[in-house]
């Protein structure tokens, strides 16, 4: 099951959202989100969050939709956006994107980039995405959707990553990519869907999308 869950960082694009939407089973909205959900024409499965964030106009339409609330203490240990992506794999989510995961927000940023780990850990294929960039974890032989002239980057989110890249301008061979290291920021796709291969540890791959 493919499960889209809207946060409440910066959403530019509500036609791109939309259209996200369409291509999920299930949508998930976190809190304040729904200033998005709801002039894009989407009608979320759940809410969730503390709704500390949320207007009362979008918490009464909300209402009128019947959709079903999952509140959660303002006081807690875990973001919204965390307890939401665990319900999400509690549903049985075999894929989550999370959009509007980033924002001007530093904290809530990195935080929502590293939430990519927790579904890693629960072999859940997980995505950020939005109008410009997209954020994954290769951790194992993948080949990636991308498209020649991209740029990209990897860092690694282990100590240490042995990384091998094809189809790239700056390929690698089973290279050692220390956590911290700048090796491999700002490569280009040479090549319509190359791969990047891990062998041990884990890697945060950024596509910047390129804009037709």
């Amino acid at each position: 099951m493919r499960v889209l869950v809207v946060t409440n960082g910066d959403v530019i694009s509500l036609p791109l959202l939309k259209r996200q939407a369409d291509m999920h089973d299930m949508i998930i909205c976190v809190d304040g989100a729904v200033r998005y959900v709801r002039p894009a024409g989407i009608v979320p499965a759940m809410l969730a969050g503390d709704l500390d964030s949320i207007s009362r106009e979008d918490l009464q339409w909300i209402k009128g939709k019947q959709i079903p609330v999952i509140r959660y203490e303002t006081r807690k240990d875990y973001t919204d956006t965390e307890l939401a992506l665990r319900h999400a794999v509690e549903k049985g989510a075999t894929h989550v994107t999370l959009a509007g995961a980033l924002g001007s927000r530093i904290d809530h940023t990195l935080g929502n980039v590293f939430l990519l780990k927790l579904l890693w850990d629960h072999q859940v294929d997980g995505s950020i995405e939005n109008e410009t960039v997209e954020l994954r974890i290769v951790g194992a032989r993948t080949t990636l959707p991308w498209k020649r002239g991209e740029t990209v980057s990897f860092t690694p989110l282990s100590d240490a990553a042995t990384v091998s890249l094809l189809g790239f301008e700056y390929p690698l061979d089973k290279a050692v990519i220390s956590f911290g290291s700048s090796r491999c920021i700002s490569n280009v796709v040479a090549l319509d869907n190359p791969v990047a291969w891990v062998e041990n540890g884990l890697m945060l791959a950024i596509r910047n999308k390129k804009i037709e």
